[in-house]
């Protein structure tokens, strides 16, 4: 089966390496012309390290995340309302890692070619036309025909605007940067988020080398003033958070080098039409209030992957269960994002202080506490079977499904 896969990020790169190793011939399109090393960083989950051991490339990947068991939120800096220990829940990988976007993609890079997967840069998809076969039509003049293609080109998707999805996209008026600091994060206990009463939140996370990951708020669409005209005043003014995030905006050497990104929330009604499949951002872009995003699109790749094998390349019973098992899992932890997006943007006193009430009882109730770890992990018992680590078999006859 001839797989065209749109999109070299994370999800496009994990289901070329997972289609090849269960004997799929998949290439990669991918409109850049080559990867960029950015500012950005990506949180990676136990889901997220399940899809990467899964297709063999996690021991490749350790020497560039920095992994850690607990997690903790402030609000306001100093008195912590709630704290995560991934150790005390049962879990497949424990743990919250970190790495560069950049040092994640080349690992995938390097392990599709490893395994002869073809990743044509300089690829933009234009169009998508289903007849005999998917053709895709890139801006090159380039047209090619395949027999399945997976859509792995974001919230933006060419892929999924092409064809006839039903798609609902809606602006959540917030905006971030990511960013890295060129120091070594300063107190390993407190890890996490804080939560300012103006309704700013930042984050700082170690990664290897002695350097941070941070993210942080910052008003639409008014970087690019505050990075050119106020600078200075802007990087003190997160003082007040602490100093675990003092520290960690003082360590910036170069702003300009952070990802800007304003923040959407797509549902798309079905996640499969004419031998299309969407993967990732392009069937459920979500806030990164749970640090799901990149996880949850690799989960996609590896799980489609393997119901394909199973089902013996019926694509279209192997995109009913695969959006069977993940969609509503992956709405539960889009729904949880929000909540928790809005939570953090409450300013006044008592909001602010009932919202805190909540955070501490829940991380108080042990089966709460537990239950909300496990969605925040991305654990879903009903995909564990497709994400286990080497090949899947395909059943004598039928798809795997029919005897569940």
């Amino acid at each position: 089966m001839r797989i065209g896969i749109v999109g070299a990020g994370p999800a496009g790169l994990v289901a070329a390496i997972a289609a090849r190793q269960r004997g799929f011939a998949p290439t990669v399109f991918e409109q850049a012309p080559a990867f960029a090393r950015v500012g950005g960083a990506v949180g990676i989950q136990c889901n997220g390290l399940q899809a990467l051991e899964s297709i063999g490339v996690l021991d490749r990947f350790h020497p560039f995340i920095e992994l850690t068991e607990a997690v903790g939120l402030e609000a306001p800096p100093g008195r912590r309302i709630s704290y995560v220990n991934f150790a005390e829940v049962d879990l497949p990988i424990r743990g919250f890692g970190v790495a560069l976007r950049s040092d994640l993609q080349s690992v995938l890079l390097d392990a599709a070619r490893r395994l002869g997967v073809d990743v044509c840069f300089g690829h933009r998809c234009t169009n998508v036309r289903a007849g005999a076969g998917v053709a895709l039509t890139f801006e090159n003049g380039r047209t090619e025909t395949v027999d399945l293609v997976l859509a792995c080109d974001g919230i933006h998707s060419v892929v999924r605007g092409s064809m006839r999805f039903h798609a609902r996209k809606h602006p959540v008026n917030e905006a971030y940067l990511r960013v890295v600091a060129d120091r070594a994060h300063p107190d390993r206990d407190r890890i996490g988020e804080v939560w300012a009463a103006d309704g700013r939140r930042a984050g700082a996370f170690p990664l290897p080398g002695e350097r941070t990951y941070m993210f942080c708020s910052v008003p639409i669409g008014r970087w690019d003033d505050i990075l050119r005209d106020r600078l200075g005043a802007w990087v003190e003014s997160w003082n007040d958070l602490g100093p675990v995030i003092a520290a960690a905006a003082q360590g910036v050497r170069d702003w300009s080098t952070a990802v800007y990104d304003e923040l959407y929330d797509l549902r798309v009604d079905r996640w499969y039409e004419d031998s299309v499949v969407l993967v990732g951002d392009a069937a459920h872009a979500m806030t990164p209030n749970l640090g799901q995003g990149a996880n949850c699109a690799m989960t996609d790749a590896v799980v489609f992957v393997n119901l394909l094998a199973e089902c013996r390349s019926d694509w279209r019973r192997a995109a009913e269960r695969y959006e069977a098992i993940r969609k509503p899992f992956v709405t539960r932890i889009q729904n949880a994002a929000l909540f928790g997006g809005r939570l953090a943007a409450f300013t006044s006193t008592p909001a602010r202080a009932l919202r805190d009430l909540f955070f501490l009882a829940g991380s108080r109730i042990t089966p709460l506490r537990r239950a909300s770890m496990r969605l925040t992990a991305g654990y879903n018992p009903a995909e564990q079977p497709y994400l286990t680590a080497g090949t899947l078999r395909a059943p004598e006859s039928g798809c795997y499904r029919d005897s569940l």
